[in-house]
């Protein structure tokens, strides 16, 4: 019994491991239509789209929108336009517009606060590679110098320290961040299209 089910797990292992998934082939079927991507939203009023606790002028996305527009980007590449479909409910002009507005606004937002997260990366990368520049020219100096051997090794303590957290924010932190950009900024220029139902 203890062999069949090792052999039945050894098995399902060899499977999943063989398993594969067309994310290309998904995503032009699922969303590509006339070279772009879209993404259908199905609305029954505009209180779907625009936050019950909002006021005019000052609208804000429904969070569950904003969720859901975001998941179903994720898989779209970066490079698509993306256009954003309303369907099912009729919005008169005005409605029309406040939806765009709030979308729009909502995205924006999101590409200004990358916009933001890169600039600090790129202060933390100059304030890392000064800081370190500065503690290798020490070290240097201390070495030649043959002054206190466990000063010199603390300073290379933070030196290494430096370095690590140099090379952490410029190759992994950074290109989160420039991905996210992208992301958001693919958003935020989605055009929106409503189709309404008969």
């Amino acid at each position: 019994m203890d062999r069949y089910r090792l052999r039945k797990k050894r098995k399902n292992l060899k499977m999943y491991k063989k398993k594969d998934f067309d994310l290309n082939k998904f995503v032009d079927r699922y969303y590509m239509e006339k070279e772009a991507a879209y993404i259908t939203v199905y609305v029954e009023s505009i209180d779907d789209i625009i936050s019950f606790y909002a006021i005019k002028d000052y609208e804000w996305i429904n969070d569950d929108l904003a969720d859901y527009l975001e998941e179903q980007s994720y898989y779209i590449p970066v490079e698509e336009q993306v256009i954003i479909e309303f369907t099912g409910a009729r919005f008169n002009d005005y409605e029309k517009q406040v939806i765009e507005k709030t979308v729009k606004t909502y995205f924006g937002l999101k590409l200004g606060d990358k916009i933001i997260d890169l600039n600090q990366n790129t202060k933390k990368i100059m304030f890392l590679c000064t800081s370190g520049l500065i503690l290798f020219i020490i070290v240097t100096f201390i070495m030649k110098m043959n002054i206190i051997e466990s000063l010199s090794e603390l300073i290379l303590v933070f030196l290494w320290f430096f370095i690590w957290e140099f090379i952490d924010t410029v190759v992994f932190e950074r290109k989160q961040l420039l991905n996210d950009k992208l992301e958001a900024g693919q958003l935020s220029s989605a055009k929106i299209v409503f189709t309404e139902d008969d």
